[in-house]
């Protein structure tokens, strides 16, 4: 069985780099946005409006022109019942509010920000899995992946990851787009439910209310919007790394994958008994639901700053700069450009004529498929010595007479048609 390959826990210098770029885009918009606010609601009457109806609902309920209580007991009287009898005009704001993405044009300039993240991420995700297959050094992708995630150098010389291929750029734009689209919202309910606690439940004037609206931008790294964009930064940069990087060992032939856990007191349960099972196909969901650690069908619970990794093992293929170039049985690695092409299904190839016996003139395959796991391992061991008489021999015990379109293959047919017997073997 091929050894496990886990990518490591901590974050690399580019993961780091890639969150806290985003991060810092994200936090600046923010504090634009809540300038543009700012003037929006000033420009719209807003503040005057809600002013004034709060203002007299709060002295119908304390009896004071100020609609503030004037005593301890009064205070005491601004309870439950209280929040319940203000009723503020909720209907009002939300149509007087329906064109702030327009005006602030907070998606416009969240989405582009989003995008070029999750590319970024996706070329370090498709890098880190060249690391871990082998295929180039972790020297040479910790030097280059600063820059946009392109690798030069390493194991096999000259190669890099840049991702490319069509298909997984619209599922980071699609990813990018919807995030943006909850964002907005989530912002402009923010800026909805400050002006009605202030207004109404605080007794709060314009000046006071501005003041609140700035305050969504504290200094403190776990408060308001700047935690929001450490949160959002860190899980879309772990998302779309993890996406890019999951298919990077599709295409590069991983059959099996791991789910590898911190496994320290903040690591979720679920993750924990998902790092306990068995290597299982790279197709496979984990008991958690998920096919990998950030797998943006997952649930918020399960997905949300996870520090989980997907670990796998490593293919038996081996890899090379051209086709053939290092030897007869290596592959030229997938590096973020188009999907290779998915061959024929093998098994049907072993029924259909390339698999004829020698008998008819095929190239023996039949006769390999009746072997035992031993036979086969045997049939190996004469090839990989160059053993070809004996190996045509071998074979030709299970046709009906020995194989002469056999005997004619150079060795770099014979092997390949091995190669194709092993992978429908599973061997």
């Amino acid at each position: 069985m091929a050894r496990p390959i886990h990518k490591k826990l901590s974050q690399t210098v580019a993961e780091r780099a890639n969150v806290k770029w985003l991060e810092n885009k994200l936090l600046k918009e923010f504090k634009r946005e809540v300038k543009e606010t700012v003037k929006y609601l000033e420009r719209k009457g807003i503040h005057e409006y809600l002013y004034a109806d709060a203002q007299a609902q709060r002295a119908k309920w304390f009896g004071t022109r100020s609609g503030k209580p004037r005593t301890k007991e009064e205070q005491e009287r601004w309870t439950e019942k209280a929040m319940k009898d203000i009723t503020p005009d909720r209907d009002w704001l939300e149509e007087q509010t329906e064109d702030w993405d327009d005006e602030v044009q907070a998606s416009k300039r969240i989405e582009p920000i989003l995008h070029q993240g999750n590319l970024r991420a996706g070329n370090t995700g498709g890098t880190m899995a060249l690391v871990a297959l082998g295929i180039i050094g972790p020297d040479d992708a910790g030097n280059a992946l600063g820059k946009a995630g392109k690798v030069v150098g390493g194991t096999l010389g000259n190669q890099h990851f840049n991702l490319t291929n069509s298909r997984l750029l619209q599922e980071l734009k699609r990813r990018g787009t919807k995030i943006t689209g909850v964002v907005t919202k989530n912002t402009l309910a923010r800026f909805r439910k400050i002006l009605v606690d202030q207004y109404y439940y605080n007794g709060g004037d314009p000046r006071k209310v501005a003041k609140a609206i700035y305050g969504m931008f504290p200094a403190t790294k776990f408060q308001g919007l700047r935690a929001r964009a450490d949160n959002i930064a860190r899980t879309e940069t772990a998302t779309a790394q993890s996406i890019v990087e999951h298919e990077t060992y599709k295409e590069n032939l991983v059959e099996k994958h791991t789910w590898v856990a911190t496994g320290d007191g903040l690591t979720r349960p679920s993750h924990v008994e998902c790092a306990g099972q068995e290597p299982i196909p790279i197709d496979e969901r984990f008991i958690n639901g998920l096919l990998y650690p950030h797998d943006p069908a997952g649930p918020p619970r399960e997905v949300c700053r996870c520090r989980c990794a997907e670990g796998i093992e490593k293919p038996l293929t081996q890899f090379c700069k051209v086709e053939g170039g290092d030897g007869e049985a290596c592959t030229i690695p997938w590096t973020g450009g188009p999907p290779r092409k998915k061959p024929k299904n093998l098994d049907k190839r072993v029924k259909e004529a390339y698999a004829k016996p020698m008998s008819e003139g095929g190239l023996g395959l039949t006769e390999m498929m009746k072997m035992s796991e031993k036979e086969f391992a045997k049939l190996q061991k004469f090839l990989n010595a160059g053993k070809t008489k004996e190996a045509v021999n071998f074979v030709g015990k299970y046709s009906s007479r020995n194989g002469k379109t056999i005997s004619k293959m150079s060795d770099r047919q014979y092997k390949r048609a091995m190669k194709s017997v092993k992978k429908c073997k599973g061997l």
